[in-house]
């Protein structure tokens, strides 16, 4: 690190101290000042609703019951805390300053702006809650105990609090509420730095510097911080207060509480403390922020605006170290000697000559081993000894961090095998006196591949067990003159030699050696690398050679390259060619123990062993000789990683152990190929038994040069191994007894018919005969008790019945179902099964409502029950379901098929449920899987497990908001398929075993409606729902039954129906009528009858499809509308204007009737007079 690198984090580094220190001494003072006020708004939040009638109450009882110390109770805890509280607080806050400027180092201003120190605030509560929990936990419970008249102090004191808890709890219990805590913390935090910075900015005068602020502003800045805090941070603290205070259970979480709070007291109750909280939240806060500028005063200021281009990120993380990082263990050597005692690194890292091995050591991580070792010996390699070793050097020269484990594990082994659990103090004297030693090293089998996951035991000590059977490895030593020769061979040739004398270590010995000690590599290697077996490794086969490296704790005792001339010149041949596998494992089993490691210091006086083909082994030890058997010893102790190697000067092979078997005459008869798929797939029993009676299906090796299709699968693949063994019959099966259709067994015993042969088929006439479809060319060969018949094709077993009915176009629709589905692998891998398939008109014959039901995804179960129907849990071949009588077949769902059968003879298939008389016909096809066969149907069966309810159909109608109206309108019976409510109009009306027609308008039919007043409309809401609704009686309106039929009621010549509209509400205008398009066939329209006046906008409707549902008898389901059919009720003048026109026309009548009767009456009655006999003349005495 540079000097002004160190300068940069030795500055921070103290600003981070300086931060840390001055915010604990500001907290104290916080605590101490407002203590009393926290301890009233404490128990305001926590006391039952009307212990206390406010803060100054609680002050008086307080002080009545305990004195004035009674408003310091529970200070402890907070005075306990506050240090590391204030100090974390404050040491977070500037750090998170850093930070925020050191991710923004292209920022324009070098002040953070009011969000960025909130957020600054923010993140500084994050540490602080880790000691803020506790802390709040044990002084709640201190302030709230006691409180009332009537209570009681449980507990003494902080100690006695935290035991109780612990013991409570455990630490789960101490932490109670921190959730809460930082919920309150957090956003306070943000308020609180954010406004101390904004109120300092404010009150700083024109051209100074916030730091510059005298004492009287930094108390007023603080103080108004603590308000800004505490605005924020009652609703959470009063939560908080209640989880902490109350017994175990009360409460879930923090949403639990708030919720029981608000309910039982109201939102105010949140609020509780406020008063106290801010009462107390400015002289506490005033007072942390004024001891902390007198506390500061005569230092540099704490950096509140830094300039980013002196600011690095890599810079505040090393000064964040500094003060709380952990010293790690290191794998890094000691500079000197251990002042307690020397030791093995100490040694080694005091000789320049071991700074290789020392890095070795180091990327290795075995450092710890060599401390942990006890009076061991380590065969040191020196630098030049590290230097001629490719591997070792590469890994010094690997500047990557890490390495793949399985490279450090090889370099770890290999170091291993120079160390020794015990120290060595005399070496032999003469060469014949070989010193055999144990090391530290346990082989195990490499690792497949590279991984950079670590071992699973630190440190990386040796661990007993691996290929040696648990030992570890050897290694020899020998003196050769006047010098020390480590890692010889059994004859003292060879090996290292030791170039640097004992060093004496506190904890073993050190020699230093001038070359790497190799260890022994596996079994294969070491046949390889001795030239007396170069015959026998001349033999070994891809398989041979992979046993021989990975099988552990072999012991072999192979023969000498002359040894092999004792066998008969073509059995030589025949294991000299590429067939021989079987022989060749049968030999190395006459030659091999796994009973475990046999060295021959074990061989005294005598041993008997168990070779792996069973033999009995004995070695007999004389002076003169060692006896394997009938074979002299001629070579002992070969080490290898996985075992260890003798060589004999003859064979072990019992009399008659290898004979001439089918296999060679079918290399003879040029199937060289098939014997070689055979061999790789490790079938040499079928063709090497010369008893068994066996008719071999065998295509030549022409065959194979043109195997285009199907491809051939993976030699030595298990799918290659089912192919072959369906190339064997058993028994002798010769033109005679074949007959054209049947089914012969194979060799292949399938597990998907439980562990039952799997078929072919034969197809036989006068002219030619087939096996699978392959035609057999020419005549069959006869070989003792096999008979061969050479075929056109390989034959390819049945693959599983989804792939097996693939090819036909015609399933596909089933067969995607069945892959959306879970039931798929249970369809495939179930054994013994018969897939019945429809074709894909049988989902648009079940109607599309259905059909769209059963293949939604909301809808799986009831398509996989529905799937699971159509599979027989027994094999049933064509044979067996056309000729045999009627006949129940149980499905893998549960249920049974009932099959029937016509006067024609053609086969049908009834459901178990459905709607009534459903059924399909069969068509046998005899399409042979690996668990059984396929045939195929003509519909779709539904099983009785399957409810198609007209709730299902509506949700597949897309007719969701048509659900809740008939809901809401009391229906809801309907769409569940049960019986109406017991006593309600409909049950009276004896609709308790009928079905119903739902015309269904879908939800885009809606768009135009203003359901919130629908819903409340509750006569227009019934209305709506029962103009929709028809009742499937009488029975005349039942569909008549038909193999396909899938409507609900008839469409057909004008049908009408009536609603429960017309039915039971005695509307005029409730029946609905179907038509069929002229334009269109099989579409169709419904509409109201009788409507008029709006062009049937309102009262007619699309016929979009439909679906049966299975309730109700069968019958009745959903028909899809594209429009609401409004209940059509004429206009006023339609319905009132005819008889008002009347009414007035009688009135005015009646009025001129009356009128006319009047002036007829006046005109024909004379008003009687009074007048003088003579009437009214002159006087005559006026004349």
């Amino acid at each position: 690190m540079s000097k002004e690198a160190a300068e940069d984090v030795g500055s921070a580094t103290a600003e981070s101290v300086k931060s840390f220190v001055a915010g604990g001494f500001g907290g104290v003072c916080a605590v101490l000042v407002g203590h009393p006020f926290d301890l009233t708004k404490t128990r305001l939040q926590t006391a039952a609703p009307g212990t206390y009638t406010g803060g100054l109450d609680v002050v008086k009882r307080t002080v009545a019951k305990d004195g004035l110390t009674g408003m310091f109770r529970g200070v402890v805890p907070p005075l306990l805390g506050v240090t590391p509280i204030f100090a974390i607080s404050f040491w977070a806050y500037d750090t998170s300053k850093l930070l925020i400027f050191a991710a923004t180092p292209n920022r324009k201003s070098e002040t953070l702006s009011i969000g960025e120190l909130a957020t600054a605030g923010f993140m500084s509560a994050v540490p602080t809650t880790l000691v803020t929990a506790p802390v709040e936990r044990a002084k709640v419970l201190l302030q709230v105990q006691g409180q009332g008249v009537a209570g009681e102090k449980q507990y003494k004191g902080v100690i006695d609090v935290i035991g109780h808890l612990y013991k409570e709890g455990g630490l789960k219990s101490i932490f109670r509420g921190s959730f809460a805590t930082i919920l309150r913390d957090g956003p306070g935090s943000a308020a609180y730095f954010a406004a101390y910075e904004v109120t300092k900015k404010a009150l700083t005068p024109a051209g100074k510097s916030p730091s510059d602020l005298d004492l009287g502003s930094i108390i007023v800045a603080g103080g108004m911080a603590g308000v800004a805090m505490w605005s924020l941070a009652i609703p959470p603290d009063v939560l908080k207060s209640r989880i902490q205070s109350a017994p175990e259970g009360t409460y879930s979480g923090f949403l639990d509480c708030a919720k029981k709070t608000i309910a039982a007291d109201g939102v105010k109750a949140l609020w509780r403390g406020f008063g106290p909280a801010m009462a107390r939240a400015f002289p506490a806060n005033a007072a942390t922020f004024g001891m902390l500028k007198l506390r500061v005063r005569g230092t540099a200021p704490l950096p509140l605006a830094i300039t980013t281009s002196t600011m690095r990120p890599w810079r505040i993380l090393v000064s964040t170290s500094l003060l709380f990082g952990n010293i790690l263990c290191s794998q890094t050597p000691l500079s000197g000697p251990s002042t307690l005692a020397s030791t093995l690194v100490s040694e080694l890292n005091k000789d320049p000559d071991y700074e290789l091995l020392l890095r070795l050591l180091q990327r290795t991580r075995l450092i710890p081993t060599l401390n942990r070792l006890n009076g061991s010996t380590f065969f040191a390699p020196t630098n030049e000894a590290i230097e001629q070793h490719a591997f070792w050097r590469s890994i010094l020269d690997d500047g990557s961090a890490t390495l793949a484990d399985n490279v450090q594990e090889q370099l770890r082994q290999q170091l291993f095998y120079h160390l020794l659990n015990y120290t060595v103090n005399a070496f032999p004297e003469e060469a014949s006196d070989l010193q055999v030693h144990k090391t530290l090293h346990f082989p195990r089998i490499p690792l497949d591949s590279p991984t950079h996951e670590p071992p699973p035991y630190p440190p990386w000590i040796p661990i007993p067990g691996g290929s040696l059977g648990g030992e570890p490895q050897r290694l020899r030593l020998v003196p050769h003159k006047e010098k020390l020769y480590v890692g010889v061979d059994a004859h003292g040739k060879g090996g290292v030699q030791v170039t640097k004398g004992k060093v004496d270590a506190g904890n073993g010995a050190l020699f230093g050696i001038n070359k790497m000690l190799e260890p022994p590599p596996d079994l294969a290697t070491v046949l390889s690398q001795t030239p007396s077996l170069s015959y026998f490794n001349s033999l070994l086969t891809p398989d041979i050679h992979k046993a021989l490296n990975s099988t552990s704790a072999l012991t072999l005792f192979l023969p000498t390259n002359e040894a092999w001339n004792s066998l008969d010149k073509l059995e030589r041949t025949y294991l000299e060619s590429e067939f021989a596998s079987d022989d060749l494992a049968k030999i190395l089993n006459m030659h091999a123990v796994s009973e475990g490691v046999s060295w021959s210091d074990a061989f005294h006086p005598a041993l008997n062993l168990t070779t792996i083909d069973g033999q009995n082994l004995e070695i007999v030890v004389s002076p003169d000789k060692t006896m394997v058997g009938q074979a002299d010893l001629v070579e002992a102790d070969i080490y290898a990683s996985n075992g260890v190697l003798h060589i004999v000067n003859s064979l072990m092979i019992p009399p008659g152990a290898l004979q001439i078997t089918p296999e060679k005459y079918l290399l003879a008869l040029n199937c060289t190929s098939f014997v070689s798929l055979i061999h790789s797939t490790n079938l040499t029993s079928l063709v090497n038994d010369t008893e068994a009676k066996y008719t071999i299906l065998a295509p030549q090796d022409d065959i194979f040069t043109f195997f285009d299709e199907p491809t051939l699968p993976e030699p030595g693949s298990e799918e290659l191994k089912k192919m072959l063994q369906y190339h064997f019959l058993p028994g002798r099966w010769t033109p005679k007894k074949l007959q054209d259709g049947m089914l012969l067994e194979t060799a292949l015993q399938e597990p998907g018919l439980d562990g039952g042969r799997q078929v072919l088929e034969v197809e036989s006439d006068t002219k030619k005969i087939r096996f699978a479809g392959a035609s057999v060319i020419g005549e069959p060969v006869e070989v003792n008790n096999t008979l061969i018949y050479f075929i056109s094709k390989a034959l390819v077993p049945p693959t599983d019945a989804l792939q097996a009915a693939l090819p036909s176009l015609e399933l596909s629709s089933f067969l995607a179902a069945v892959s959306s589905t879970s039931v798929a692998k249970t369809i495939k891998k179930t054994p013994r099964t018969s897939l019945l398939i429809p074709h894909n008109e049988a989902f648009q014959r079940l109607g599309l409502l259905v059909s769209a039901h059963l293949l939604a995804a909301s809808s799986k179960s009831d398509l996989e029950k529905v799937l699971l129907h159509h599979s027989l849990d027994s094999v049933q071949y064509a044979e067996e379901l056309v000729n045999g009588s009627s006949h129940s077949y149980s499905t893998l769902e549960g249920s049974d098929l009932t099959l029937e059968k016509d006067a024609n003879g053609t086969v049908f298939l009834s459901a178990s449920g459905g709607w009534a008389g459903m059924r399909t016909e069969l068509y046998p096809k005899n399409t042979l899987t690996e668990t059984g066969v396929i045939h195929e149907l003509s519909d779709l069966l539904i099983p009785r497990s399957v409810d198609l309810t007209a709730g299902k159909l509506v949700k597949a109608a897309k007719g969701s908001t048509m659900g809740t109206l008939v809901s809401k309108a009391g229906f809801e019976w309907v769409l569940n398929g049960t019986a109406p409510p017991e006593g309600s109009r409909w049950d009276q009306a004896g609709m308790t075993g009928a079905g119903w027609t739902l015309l269904c308008p879908t939800d885009d039919a809606f768009k135009d409606y203003n359901l919130t007043e629908l819903y409340q409309d509750t006569r227009r809401l019934e209305s709506l729902v029962v103009q929709h609704l028809i009742p499937m009686v009488p029975p005349s309106l039942v569909v008549a039954e038909a193999l396909n039929n899938n409507r609900p009621l008839h469409m057909d010549d004008s049908a009408t129906y009536a609603t429960v509209l017309t039915r039971d509400f005695q509307e005029d205008y409730g029946d609905v009528v179907f038509k069929e398009v002229e334009s269109a066939p099989g579409s169709y329209v419904v509409g109201i009858k009788g409507a008029r006046g709006t062009n049937g906008k309102t009262h007619a409707a699309t016929v979009m499809a439909w679906g049966r549902s299975t309730t109700g008898g069968g019958t009745g389901g959903v028909i899809q509308i594209d429009q609401v059919l409004e209940p059509y009720y004429p206009g006023p003048w339609r319905q009132y204007g005819a008889p008002a026109v009347v009414g007035v026309l009688g009135i005015i009548l009646i009025v001129l009737f009356f009128l006319g009767v009047t002036w007829v009456m006046r005109r024909d009655t004379t008003e009687a007079t009074y007048e003088p006999v003579g009437g009214f003349g002159r006087n005559e005495e006026d004349d």
